[in-house]
C-alpha cells in the first residue's frame, strides 16, 4: 500500500519548486513539509495502521488488553514524536526523488519530519503543533541547508 505524493504540490506560491541544479534551502520546503502533513493526515494514518496493525494485535494479545485499548492509544504511547524516528508510512515522493540537490537521506528526514507532524495532529500527543525548522535541527543532512 503505497500512496504517491508530491511536495512541490505544497510549495508556497512564493517560493520557487524544487529544481535540479540549485541549493535547497529548508525555509524554501517548510511550508510545504506543514501543508502536506496536515493535508494527507488521514491517508499517513491509514498507512500506518495497515503496516503497524498486526503489531497493534499482537500486542493486545499478549497483554491480555480489552478492546477499548484503541490502536491510537498504542500508537501514541509506542511513539516518541519529539525525537527523530523511522517508521514505515508508505509515503513515497513522486519525481523529487530523481533531483540530485535532494539526497536520499534528505528524502527520509523530510519524510520522518511530515509523518511526525501529521501522527501529533492524528492523535493530539503533545499540545502545541510542531515546527518543521525545529524538527529538521534534530537531523543530519547531506544537501539540504537548515538555518535558523
Amino acid at each position: 500500500m503505497t500512496k504517491v505524493i508530491s511536495l512541490n504540490d505544497y510549495q508556497s506560491r512564493k517560493r520557487h519548486k524544487i529544481h535540479s541544479g540549485s541549493c535547497i534551502y529548508f525555509n524554501d520546503i517548510n511550508e510545504g513539509i506543514k501543508n502536506l502533513a496536515l493535508k494527507d493526515k488521514e491517508l499517513i494514518f491509514r498507512n500506518i495502521k495497515y503496516y503497524y496493525n498486526h503489531q497493534y494485535t499482537q500486542y493486545i494479545k499478549r497483554n491480555n488488553t480489552s478492546g477499548d485499548y484503541s490502536f491510537q492509544s498504542y500508537l501514541s504511547n509506542k511513539l516518541n514524536i519529539l525525537q527523530p524516528f523511522r517508521i514505515n508510512h508508505g509515503i513515497d515522493f513522486a519525481s523529487e526523488y530523481a533531483y540530485s540537490d535532494i539526497s536520499i537521506n534528505d528524502w527520509k528526514n523530510i519524510s520522518d519530519i511530515v509523518v511526525r507532524i501529521s501522527l501529533n495532529h492524528t492523535l493530539g500527543i503533545i499540545q502545541e503543533q510542531l515546527d518543521p525548522l525545529h524538527l529538521a535541527q534534530q537531523y543530519s543532512w547531506e544537501k539540504v541547508q537548515v538555518d535558523l
